[in-house]
């Protein structure tokens, strides 16, 4: 539980960290362009991003790799780590202190 409240904090707060940076690129250039999570992933280190797709190709299906990942990874890197973040917020979120309604 606690590991996945700590992933969905650093994730929400990374998510938050690259929107101030297509905010600020925003106010520099009067253009909105928000960073991709394929871009942002390949300026980190393009050598994994290229490792992982062979892997995929390769174990999994190529299929998934081109219709499915790479989808994934033209989405805003912003909204979408934000939005795992909070995912995993929520699903690690403690069940006692949920709502009589919402706990299963």
């Amino acid at each position: 539980m606690i590991v996945g409240r700590l992933l969905g904090w650093i994730l929400l707060i990374l998510g938050l960290a690259v929107l101030g940076r297509d905010v600020i690129g925003w106010l520099d250039t009067h253009r909105f362009e928000p960073e991709v999570l394929g871009q942002l992933w390949a300026d980190l280190s393009r050598s994994s991003m290229v490792a992982t797709e062979g892997l995929v190709r390769r174990f999994l299906s190529p299929k998934l790799w081109d219709p499915v990942i790479s989808t994934l990874l033209g989405a805003w890197a912003s909204a979408t780590l934000a939005l795992l973040g909070l995912a995993l917020l929520l699903l690690a979120y403690p069940r006692e202190r949920l709502p009589e309604r919402w706990r299963r």
